[in-house]
């Protein structure tokens, strides 16, 4: 079970960065790839700490870095 979390972790992570590297060269693929992997992680963080009270810690470790990226993209393109 943890090998294949560790991948799926890997991959969405990859994902990330792939959407922040293309977000770089101002593409909506990059922006959708970016959004939606951040978007994934906040979620897998609330659902964290709304199954295991115990991990509250580490579902806000979790959720708040992809949480402050997507808000700072909008922050970004608000100003814009």
């Amino acid at each position: 079970m943890a090998f294949n979390q560790g991948f799926y972790n890997l991959f969405l992570a990859l994902g990330a960065l792939l959407g922040t590297v293309l977000l770089g060269a101002n593409t909506t693929v990059g922006f959708t790839l970016m959004i939606f992997s951040a978007a994934s992680m906040v979620f897998a963080g609330i659902v964290l700490a709304s199954s295991v009270k115990k991990s509250m810690r580490a579902a806000i470790i979790q959720a708040l870095p992809p949480l402050l990226g997507i808000l700072s993209i909008a922050i970004g393109l608000a100003i814009n």
